[in-house]
């Protein structure tokens, strides 16, 4: 692991989590997602915590953040629903939790694309 290393802090206020943004076509998240998960692998850098809270918009892109569990002696290890079954730091368990993400925005994409289909189904019953 590369010790001391830092590829950018981010100290702009940023309003914007995973969570908010997800809307309209998801690709563009997932790939900055994926290409975010090998820059770090690619560093040296386990994160160990990859879920739609820790990923945030700055200027339409996505940033991961919430380094604090990607150290040698950290205890934290992932957060329920995101991370790997084997319940350790490694690249492969940071790939699950990226899969486990990108399902996530394709699920709040169809829900969000199901409600305006119902709210459109609804007012067309509605009107004369």
């Amino acid at each position: 692991m590369a010790d001391n290393l830092v590829a950018e802090i981010v100290l702009d206020e940023c309003k914007e989590r995973l969570v908010d943004i997800v809307s309209g076509d998801p690709q563009k998240l997932i790939e900055q997602l994926e290409d975010a998960a090998r820059h770090i692998h690619s560093i040296g850098i386990v994160h160990g915590d990859i879920n739609p809270n820790n990923a945030i918009a700055q200027d339409g892109n996505l940033v991961l953040i919430d380094f604090d569990g990607c150290g040698e002696y950290s205890v934290k290890i992932g957060t329920a629903g995101f991370m790997s079954p084997d319940y350790a730091k490694t690249e492969a368990c940071d790939w699950y939790s990226v899969e486990e993400v990108n399902e996530y925005i394709l699920k709040k994409i169809r829900n969000t694309s199901d409600e305006q289909n119902s709210d459109q189904a609804q007012q067309d019953r509605t009107e004369p």
